[in-house]
């Protein structure tokens, strides 16, 4: 009835998997994963009801928490996600990208958790504002 549930996944053209996620009534909810070709995990994180939800964890290849700036690509070699963590936790603005190059979203993280605002993207315009505190969802806040 136009409504997804369930898991979701993509996989590379070497049909290693790419993403794992869930839907409930068609939002984002649960734990999910993103894993480099190589079939280890790069990018962890959890969504309740389509808003994101406590801490995420990036990895480097080899499978150990990220230090540094890093960089996450889709099944077609586009850039995702551009950001910075410290002890695998994602730390400052992480820049998320759609498929045609463009910003889809900047997230501001503090240890690990979106801290701040996020803004949401379409055609270059910032179109919706959350505001998170340690993780946790608060609200959104009207654009200007």
């Amino acid at each position: 009835n136009g409504v997804i549930n369930g898991e979701q996944i993509t996989y590379y053209l070497t049909e290693e998997v790419a993403t794992k996620l869930n839907y409930v009534n068609s939002k984002r909810h649960g734990v999910f994963f993103i894993y480099y070709e190589n079939g280890s995990l790069a990018y962890t994180g959890e969504y309740k009801n389509e808003k994101m939800f406590g801490q995420r964890l990036c990895y480097n290849e080899a499978g150990d928490l990220m230090n540094g700036d890093f960089v996450l690509m889709d099944v077609n070699g586009l850039v995702t996600h551009k950001g910075h963590c410290i002890n695998g936790k994602p730390e400052g603005v992480m820049t998320v990208y759609n498929p045609s190059g463009g910003i889809n979203m900047e997230v501001n993280f503090k240890d690990g958790k979106p801290h701040g605002l996020t803004r949401y993207y379409s055609v270059g315009k910032i179109y919706k504002t959350e505001n998170y505190l340690n993780g946790i969802f608060l609200e959104e806040v009207p654009v200007k």
